[in-house]
């Protein structure tokens, strides 16, 4: 018997994703067990993410944390031709953050793409990333980042080595061919992403992704910095917008806020309103609430696991309803 583990995709919480798949089998390696969940649990794996696999002794062994990247650092990656049978293992990857891949994957199955998107801030277009699963699936993009990789192009995927500007924005678009009605739109370049989308003219994405600045307290302040450039030439220059400085620009430019995951906003186009319901979120949340405290596997064994996301649910989510969840999107 195998005992996965993972951060599950198909749930709107981030912070919350623990899954327990039992699988009664054997394996030759970890290779041929990844191939297996992506068959039989398509819900929970994806075959177009790359997968790590941590190979642990006990449930207790897995720390909890809000940091996926903590929990990775105190556990053993399982080396890719080891035979897996009666043991414990935890799956993990090194792009999409915060679930953001189903969040993208659940939006496009309502609005039918031409698979073209634009990735600003995208590093390598691999680690922590918001478009490596599109990639994967054989969408066109452009991906610009002061330390991208420009030999990396190809005849799908266009690195810009720039740092993307409300100047130069557009033109760089222009000169990489991207459509002018595409698909996807990724901002984060931490403190200058609301001057990024304020420049939008002349293109028209369906769906923007725009790094925010979602801490405590910040849901409902309308705040943003002045525009900067940074004295060597770096993306980050400062804090980012809040949700409520991002919502007014782009409310203005005809798009509607469906979606924060805590640390990114996901804006649409007004013309797809229609294509999703909103939610009573109140009463959405509590109900979530509810599945979450009748299943004790989802946090293991672990009773301070349980209680810190008591305690972020009691002590944040009632004051964010409008910013959190607002249409559905499963």
């Amino acid at each position: 018997m195998i005992t996965v583990i993972k951060n599950m995709k198909n749930t709107f919480f981030h912070q919350y994703r623990w899954g327990i798949i039992e699988v009664d089998k054997s394996f030759d390696d970890a290779s041929s067990l990844k191939d297996f969940l992506c068959l039989h649990h398509p819900d929970e794996f994806d075959s177009f993410i790359d997968y790590r696999l941590f190979k642990v002794a006990r449930m207790e062994d897995i720390p909890w944390s809000w940091s996926y990247k903590k929990v990775k650092q105190k556990l053993k990656e399982a080396p890719p031709d080891e035979p897996l049978r009666d043991c414990i293992v935890y799956f993990d990857y090194d792009h999409s953050q915060w679930n953001e891949d189903f969040i993208i994957s659940s939006i496009f199955n309502k609005i039918e793409p031409d698979k073209h998107f634009v990735d600003i801030g995208s590093k390598d277009g691999r680690f922590i990333s918001n478009t490596y699963a599109l990639t994967m699936q054989g969408w066109q993009g452009l991906l610009a980042d002061p330390t991208a990789n420009e030999s990396h192009s190809n005849g799908s995927l266009v690195f810009k080595k720039l740092a993307i500007s409300p100047s130069n924005f557009e033109e760089t678009m222009k000169d990489s061919s991207v459509p002018q009605n595409f698909d996807f739109l990724n901002v984060d370049i931490d403190g200058n992403d609301i001057h990024i989308v304020s420049s939008l003219k002349d293109y028209r994405p369906k769906v923007i992704c725009v790094e925010a600045n979602a801490s405590d307290g910040k849901y409902k302040i309308n705040y943003s910095t002045d525009y900067k450039v940074h004295p060597k030439g770096r993306q980050q220059v400062g804090r980012q917008a809040t949700i409520l400085a991002l919502n007014q620009v782009l409310e203005d430019k005809g798009y509607f806020l469906i979606y924060n995951n805590g640390g990114n906003c996901f804006f649409i186009d007004n013309k797809y309103r229609s294509k999703f319901q909103e939610l009573d979120i109140e009463k959405y949340i509590l109900e979530q609430l509810s599945i979450i405290l009748k299943d004790e596997s989802l946090f293991g064994k672990s009773t301070s696991a349980k209680n810190a996301f008591l305690d972020y649910a009691k002590g944040n989510w009632e004051s964010h309803y409008p910013y959190i969840l607002k249409y559905d999107i499963s």
